[in-house]
């Protein structure tokens, strides 16, 4: 199978548990990692495309028509699901009228401006 492209840049998007700058410990697989959420507006329809078509093209590498039934999509609807029990309800702000997926890399992620130019200060990341 022909590995489809899969990268993919976005409108503008919100973050929410950013750590992109340092790695974080995961509590689940005991592995530092980079990680964050991006919160994507509905009304993106063209970064939404894209997305679904990247995340459609890494199925089909990976598993072709044999998709697990049980695979949790990666991309999530903030208005009937939520990311964290017991904190924030679906619907409710920050994921109200958003879509939203969890990043996660053990490599350090290229961070660039709307110049295409590196951000290395922290401070420079809003």
């Amino acid at each position: 199978m022909a590995t489809q492209q899969r990268k993919v840049v976005t409108g503008e998007v919100r973050g929410s548990y950013v750590n992109v700058f340092n790695t974080r410990l995961n509590d689940l697989s005991g592995k530092e990692e980079y990680s964050m959420m991006i919160l994507i507006p509905k009304e993106d329809k063209e970064t939404l495309a894209h997305l679904k078509k990247a995340i459609k093209a890494a199925i089909d590498d990976k598993w072709g028509a044999k998709c697990p039934a049980n695979l949790r999509h990666p991309l999530r609807d903030g208005d009937s699901e939520v990311d964290l029990p017991d904190t924030v309800a679906a619907g409710e702000e920050p994921y109200a009228g958003h879509y939203f997926m969890n990043l996660k890399s053990f490599q350090k992620p290229g961070i660039v401006d709307v110049n295409v130019q590196p951000v290395i200060d922290e401070s420079d990341f809003r």
